[in-house]
């Protein structure tokens, strides 16, 4: 039977973490993408996720007022929490927030 040395669990846990910061940084950390269709009264509306990888509310308000530069309606909001299963046992307890808005 082989015995593989600390120094290889080191190397492993350096590669593992230099991945995981690679992959982050090519997420677009706190950036909402919002998702035009037609709004109710057939103008241009736009739906946004709110929450998750640094999005806020506010973020999706910013968002709004750019998309929308004459204004905008909230047609719809929502918000709860969400359950994610841990590895180690018990869950994680996230906020998850959207919202609808409808240009003026």
């Amino acid at each position: 039977m082989r015995v593989i040395d600390a120094g290889f669990y080191k190397l492993l846990n350096v590669l593992v973490l230099c991945f995981g910061l690679t992959f982050l940084s090519s997420c677009k950390w706190g950036t909402v993408n919002p998702q035009a269709f037609k709004g109710p009264d057939g103008r241009p509306a736009f739906v946004m996720r709110c929450s998750g990888l640094g999005k806020t509310i506010a973020l999706c308000y910013q968002k709004a007022s750019e998309v929308c530069p004459s204004g905008y309606d909230v047609i719809e909001r929502s918000s709860g929490t969400i359950g994610i299963p841990q590895s180690g046992g018990g869950t994680l307890i996230a906020p998850k927030e959207g919202m609808a808005i409808q240009c003026r």
